[in-house]
């Protein structure tokens, strides 16, 4: 990474972007993903999109989300409530990188 903006952090799960490159690297779990721009906005769409699929009633315990990456041979396989706690911090993420944008401007 280059020159670090961060974007979120906790205690199991980071995005840091790259001021310069524009790229995320993005921490989830045990996971670590570095994302282009474009690859990040994908990404975020694809949670989003699975957010909306699957219902507050579903165990939130089982691991039965599979999310595509960056990687066409990696997915991130999710318990609904790992997924729901991605969306959050993605959302978030994104926020922030408008926030940059808007500054950087």
């Amino acid at each position: 990474m280059c020159n670090k903006q961060y974007l979120f952090q906790s205690s199991k799960a980071q995005a840091i972007r790259c001021s310069e490159c524009k790229r995320v690297q993005l921490v989830f779990g045990h996971t670590l993903m570095i994302l282009e721009s474009y690859e990040f906005r994908k990404f975020c769409q694809v949670v989003d999109d699975k957010m909306n699929e699957w219902s507050v009633a579903s165990k939130f315990n089982e691991k039965k989300i599979i999310l595509p990456t960056n990687a066409d041979d990696t997915h991130l396989i999710l318990t609904p409530s790992e997924l729901k706690k991605l969306w959050y911090n993605l959302m978030e993420a994104s926020a922030i990188i408008k926030y940059y944008d808007v500054l950087d401007s």
